[in-house]
């Protein structure tokens, strides 16, 4: 593959889609819209921009291998703060991070000699060197709270920034607030429980709807409180499923409604859940899928 080719070869699509008009060049402010700043892996799943569905002169965003906070890192975020007078930091990780799966010990089988010589120049052992260059971790949660201290601590930071953390699953297009996560000591207990943390996003996202019913186009679907769950239909060819018990409907042919015994009720675990109560309103429901957040662990800690 030639990759310069298929650079520029995107470049001049992107010409033709504006000369076309489909596209239009934008120049906005070099000071952002919103006063954040979000530091987030190099990871190429994670867009940003898509994520939070934000124009490119939204927000300011820095990336790095597994989203840490490094002098570089802390060069930028300063001068987003004094000269962008920016506002809020949000350190975004994700599950199913690379950085857990580094070995350290292999990896050093493959860096060129002038790599290590750059790397391992105190003459200490080689392999813990290596380890604070590249700073692996096991744990995504556990990370995103030490980059949160490490900020926090650093007195640079005017006290009026606030710092908080995210995570972002990959697999399921989620993202989890910090004062869902601040709790859990370490990303199994995540992942134990993540039906439960899925169930209060979605009721969150029940509210949302709710709140933006005037903003919702017109698509042939309803969602409507029914008993201790919510009842989605839909007639626009998607498939629904069954975020909590992974249960499918099938597959209907497009401007077809789904019969009424292939309606599906989520049912909701046995907790105590808030009256909901949502006029009829249309909404388009995207293709659902849910994971099981994949949680990589390493069988041993490697030795030195």
């Amino acid at each position: 593959m030639n990759l310069k080719k298929e650079l520029i070869d995107g470049n001049f699509k992107y010409h033709w889609k504006l000369i076309k008009e489909q596209e239009k060049i934008r120049i906005g402010d070099k000071i952002p819209r919103y006063p954040i700043l979000i530091l987030t892996c190099m990871d190429p799943r994670i867009d940003i921009h898509r994520i939070f569905q934000l124009e490119p002169d939204d927000v300011f965003v820095l990336r790095n291998a597994g989203n840490l906070i490094t002098n570089d890192m802390l060069r930028s975020i300063l001068i987003t703060i004094h000269e962008y007078n920016i506002k809020y930091i949000v350190i975004l990780g994700h599950l199913d991070c690379g950085m857990t799966r580094i070995d350290i010990a292999d990896l050093k089988t493959r860096l060129s000699s002038k790599s290590l010589e750059f790397i391992c120049r105190s003459g200490f052992n080689p392999l813990i060197e290596l380890r604070n260059f590249f700073k692996p971790f096991i744990d995504e949660l556990e990370n995103v709270k030490n980059q949160i201290e490490i900020l926090k601590k650093f007195q640079g930071i005017p006290s009026d920034i606030e710092i908080t953390g995210m995570i972002y699953d990959v697999e399921t297009g989620w993202v989890f607030e910090y004062n869902i996560l601040k709790d859990l000591k370490f990303i199994e207990n995540f992942g134990k429980n993540y039906r439960n943390i899925l169930y209060e996003k979605r009721l969150q996202f029940v509210d949302f709807i709710e709140a933006h019913e005037n903003q919702i186009v017109n698509s042939g679907g309803l969602i409507e409180k029914s008993g201790d769950g919510v009842k989605i239909e839909g007639n626009d060819g998607i498939e629904v499923q069954n975020l909590l018990t992974h249960e499918k409907v099938n597959d209907t042919p497009n401007n077809q409604k789904l019969e009424e015994n292939d309606q599906v009720l989520f049912e909701f675990p046995n907790v105590k859940v808030p009256k909901i109560i949502l006029p009829k309103i249309t909404i388009h429901i995207p293709k659902i899928t849910i994971y099981t957040p994949k949680i990589y662990r390493k069988d041993k800690q490697e030795s030195f």
